[in-house]
């Protein structure tokens, strides 16, 4: 239950392939859409026989550190413009410091991705190969970006028309003073018109492929937008969001939504991977003993006065955390895609309502508004859990009181901690704003108990091994956390 179309839409997804596994057939049916939608828009994205990956754009200026290409830097020369993988500069014989601020100025009359984007470089996947191409040199490249940038213009128009409603009130300053005052303007119209050529291509699939293609195409908005930064230093985009909510970049790179060998991706957080990762959780289901056969009901709504289940097992709590003013406003570029497949292939995803609306509903800490729902919620679900039933929040702050907010309706509803697990949680770049890595799982049963079942050093640890983890920074939440239900239930 979540008053956001994209995250129910997200949980639909995830619920079916728990509970059903995918559709047979469904690799080859997704593999099908996904290549004659990039059929239809192949003059978009081919030039000199390969396959445009990335189009890198700028507001400003450009980095001297463009890529990395094989575990070689790729460096633009500010002086001359030449793309080079050496130590200096082929062109002028000039070398450069490596550097993934927009210091390079770029010379005028580059040609325009979107308003107020210009190209500076695209890189380009050819067999095992992957080359990256000055614009600025290359007036044949200039050429043929800007005819295909005026051909997607001309087929995006109508996708434009649907997703066209201007942009809600927080973190709006941030996009207007960057050009984005609508909602079609969050990604370019090359991608406007692969995500609909996508739309197009599944209309007449079945149930259950429609809904997991949906879903696949919204997941893949977060990296096919302007508001992905590009990273140089990983040779990939960081999704929009992960470095700060609608934090426009001054450079970053288009991402091709279609780009794909199969259903191996040719570029990060793409259609393809979106679907891969489908593929992989019904491994992962049919590895842990196959699909629960279990009935469920996932809709938009406001749980507070949602009809619950009579008997309640189990229930997870996943309200929002963190310092993000707008919850909403992180989750634009899935939504407007989703509104923009639901209009192509004839689905309902959006339920009619607006961003706006959403936001106006949702429950953050800003507002103060979540400590109210959750103690709604809390009351609700103690009413109705079943004796030897679990309640499971998963939440993460460093500051105490805010722990003790969270936690004190689950005394006043009768419900005592059990367990705390700390897990990894969203996947770390090494790059995004927020310092956590972890969440906390908390358990919460009926009835007083004289101890809490604390596991978080030894995966903590494990995390330490696999990704960059800020072990002292999670170790000082867990801490928190400690103090917060030694005050509320002792």
């Amino acid at each position: 239950m979540d008053v956001n179309p994209v995250a129910v839409l997200a949980a639909r997804a995830g619920l079916k392939i728990v509970t059903e596994g995918l559709p047979d057939g469904f690799k080859g049916r997704a593999l099908r859409v996904l290549d004659s939608a990039f059929e239809s828009v192949k003059d978009l994205w081919s030039y000199d026989g390969g396959v445009v990956t990335h189009i890198f754009v700028s507001r400003g200026g450009a980095p001297t550190w463009l890529s990395v290409n094989q575990g070689r830097p790729v460096f633009l020369c500010p002086g001359c413009y030449a793309v080079y993988e050496s130590r200096v500069c082929p062109e002028c014989g000039e070398g450069c410091e490596a550097s993934m601020k927009p210091v390079v100025r770029l010379p005028s009359g580059l040609p325009e991705e979107a308003p107020g984007w210009r190209v500076f470089a695209v890189e380009v996947r050819k067999g095992g190969e992957r080359r990256y191409l000055s614009v600025v040199r290359d007036q044949r490249l200039r050429g043929w970006l800007s005819a295909t940038a005026a051909v997607a213009r001309e087929r995006a128009a109508a996708a434009a028309k649907v997703i066209g409603e201007v942009l809600f009130a927080w973190e709006r300053d941030r996009l207007r003073r960057a050009g984005i005052t609508h909602a079609h303007k969050l990604f370019t119209a090359r991608q406007l018109a692969s995500f609909q050529a996508f739309a197009e291509a599944a209309r007449g699939a079945g149930e259950g492929d429609s809904m997991l293609l949906a879903a696949a195409a919204s997941e893949a908005a977060k990296s096919c937008c302007l508001l992905a930064k590009w990273y140089p230093k990983l040779g990939e985009v960081t999704p929009a969001g992960g470095v700060k909510a609608h934090w426009v970049p001054e450079y970053t790179a288009v991402v091709n939504p279609l780009a794909h060998d199969g259903l191996r991706p040719l570029a990060r957080g793409v259609i393809a991977s979106a679907l891969r990762a489908q593929l992989r959780a019904a491994r992962f289901v049919e590895r842990r003993g196959g699909v629960s056969r279990v009935s469920y009901r996932v809709a938009v709504g406001d749980a507070c006065v949602a009809e619950y289940p009579g008997r309640i097992d189990l229930a997870v709590l996943d309200p929002p955390y963190g310092r993000v003013r707008s919850y909403a406003s992180l989750s634009a570029p899935h939504f407007y895609v989703a509104r923009l497949y639901e209009a192509a292939a004839g689905l309902a995803l959006t339920g009619g309502v607006s961003l706006r609306e959403v936001e106006a509903r949702e429950a953050v800490p800003r507002t103060g508004a979540l400590y109210r729902v959750v103690k709604r919620v809390v009351e609700r679900v103690a009413e109705r859990l079943v004796e030897g039933g679990r309640v499971v929040l998963m939440y993460n702050t460093a500051d105490l009181e805010e722990w003790v907010r969270v936690l004190y309706p689950f005394k006043a509803a009768g419900l005592y901690p059990r367990a705390v697990y700390w897990v990894l949680g969203e996947p770390a770049s090494g790059v995004t704003v927020s310092a956590f890595r972890g969440i906390h799982l908390v358990v919460f049963a009926k009835g007083f108990s004289s101890g809490v079942h604390v596991v978080a050093g030894e995966p903590l640890l494990q995390a330490e091994r696999l990704t960059r983890v800020d072990v002292e920074w999670e170790r000082a939440a867990t801490v928190k956390l400690t103090q917060a239900l030694n005050r509320v239930f002792s």
